[in-house]
């Protein structure tokens, strides 16, 4: 096959589906990133996976890009952690996935543009550069939301001038809003984060690993005073937290004199919210 023909794709779905294939419905498509980029020629327009057929259906594009080829999948909807699980609203926006980080990706990143939009970025690499992000994100400069792993701070990766630049016009044109940050090891990280993401409004964090959880709201709590960021929800780990924590964290706020909040524990969880 050497063309995709959307019109006659979504023709031949409707001429096999029944209600009962429609439940069940997956779609994989693999493409090889190891032809000289001899890629399939793609007919339609950018976003035809997020059109009304699909959204219809209840189906979902991902694109996932790995070290062997792209795969791009139909998948019937379910919630994502950046959505609200007590509201009905469907998110239609393409996911993409990076397993690995290697040096052809933003070849193979800018290959999914000219098929689809992406608005949702998720990266299974357990550490990313600092200068390998800032570039990715670069090229994806739509996502609303970001996953990654854990970011590499220890200084073995320099930034460049063009790098340096690309972060300072984050400040116009990024329109993340939603961060969700596996592991974060120490502060630097959390700075980073606020300087990459300056429009961010939820904050998840999986795992804190650091000896001083007051270092980590303070600081958190200093960008949203001080560097005018605009974070209105947390959703934080921390398996030691108890009530000498929540109210650490309640005199904290009041110290710094942030606006009215809620703050609940559940179980290792720690959810603070602005009102």
């Amino acid at each position: 096959m050497n063309r995709i023909d959307m019109n006659k794709f979504q023709q031949k779905i409707v001429l096999n589906e029944s209600l009962e294939e429609k439940k069940k419905f997956y779609l994989n498509y693999y493409e090889s990133i190891n032809n000289d980029n001899q890629y399939i020629i793609y007919s339609g327009k950018i976003n035809d996976f997020s059109s009304s057929f699909w959204i219809e259906r209840k189906w979902i594009f991902y694109v996932e890009i790995n070290f062997l080829n792209i795969e791009y999948k139909i998948r019937p909807y379910n919630k994502k952690w950046y959505e609200d699980r007590n509201e009905n609203i469907i998110n239609y926006s393409t996911n993409l996935t990076l397993k690995f980080i290697y040096d052809s990706i933003f070849e193979e990143i800018e290959r999914t543009l000219t098929i689809t939009r992406i608005y949702h970025l998720e990266i299974f690499e357990k550490e990313i550069s600092i200068s390998i992000l800032i570039r990715i994100l670069n090229l994806l400069s739509q996502i609303i939301t970001l996953k990654v792993h854990s970011i590499l701070t220890d200084g073995t990766t320099e930034i460049t001038f063009e790098e340096l630049d690309i972060v300072w016009s984050m400040k116009e044109i990024s329109k993340i809003t939603k961060v969700y940050l596996k592991q974060i090891d120490n502060i630097e990280q959390l700075d980073f984060i606020f300087e990459l993401c300056p429009y961010m409004e939820y904050f998840k964090v999986g795992f804190i690993n650091l000896l001083d959880i007051q270092l980590f709201f303070h600081t958190i709590f200093n960008n949203i005073k001080y560097n005018n960021h605009h974070p209105n929800s947390l959703c934080l780990n921390i398996p030691t937290a108890d009530d000498k924590i929540l109210e650490d964290i309640k005199e904290t706020i009041k110290y710094e004199n942030l606006s009215p909040f809620i703050i609940k524990r559940v179980l290792d969880n720690v959810y603070l919210k602005w009102k």
